[in-house]
């Protein structure tokens, strides 16, 4: 199943056609159901469905949220997909708090370059920069210890 969530209402829709398929035929699948490319879709691929325990979740096929097993749960509930459309405006309690961690958010990525490299490059530089200082100090399998790649596996 996925849920599709348009002005409130709810939905539970029949994913039979989507069940095996990758993020991104899935959301395409979807888009094309819905008859509307603007739904933001966050959605489990394969792994999800297979419950593997770091599967992630894909926020619009741009945004990934990894490091949590989420897509792992989704998948535990054989949800595939939830499909989101909004025409209202967003009502917000306290805009100027939502203001100021926004400007925070802004300086943060300025004076913490990793914070920056973390959001944009993602688990493979956070690798990188933690075996930059020495050798990494895990074996595996008796050999000897990773010393780290000759330069960073992202590209810039």
């Amino acid at each position: 199943m996925y849920l599709r969530i348009h002005d409130g209402a709810v939905e539970i829709r029949d994913a039979s056609g989507i069940w095996g398929k990758t993020t991104g035929e899935a959301q395409d699948a979807i888009h094309q159901e819905l008859g509307d490319s603007k739904v933001r879709v966050v959605l489990i691929g394969p792994a999800g469905e297979k419950q593997i325990p770091y599967a992630n979740m894909a926020n619009d096929l741009s945004h990934i949220s990894g490091r949590t097993g989420m897509g792992a749960v989704m998948g535990s509930k054989n949800l595939k997909a939830i499909a989101c459309l909004g025409t209202g405006k967003i009502r917000m309690k306290d805009s100027e708090a939502v203001s100021a961690v926004a400007k925070r958010v802004v300086r943060d990525r300025k004076e913490y370059p990793l914070s920056y490299s973390l959001h944009w490059i993602g688990t493979p530089e956070r690798s990188f920069i933690s075996i930059m200082p020495g050798p990494c100090r895990q074996k595996i399998s008796g050999r000897e210890p990773f010393r780290g790649p000759k330069r960073s596996p992202a590209k810039r």
